[in-house]
């Protein structure tokens, strides 16, 4: 069997809350990676790469978030 060496790779995990359904998840999953994937085109002609994307749902009761975000955006929109 011939020696195999993969140059590349790339994980990418969507990690998005509960509340969606599983049509509209394939179809956002199958758009991104689509995306991802022509985007990587250039990579896939040039060298062995692999592309692994899933999406992942959080459980909302065992997910712990912090950020300042929102705050920042309402500064952002008064100030300018």
């Amino acid at each position: 069997m011939p020696h195999f060496t993969l140059e590349y790779s790339a994980t990418m995990v969507l990690r998005l809350g509960e509340g969606r359904d599983l049509a509209t998840r394939k179809k956002a999953g199958e758009h991104i990676f689509k995306a991802l994937s022509s985007h990587l085109d250039p990579v896939f002609a040039g060298s062995k790469f692999a592309l692994s994307f899933d999406m992942q749902i959080n459980d909302k009761e065992v997910s712990w978030k912090r950020n300042n975000i929102h705050d920042a955006l309402k500064a952002e929109a008064v100030h300018g």
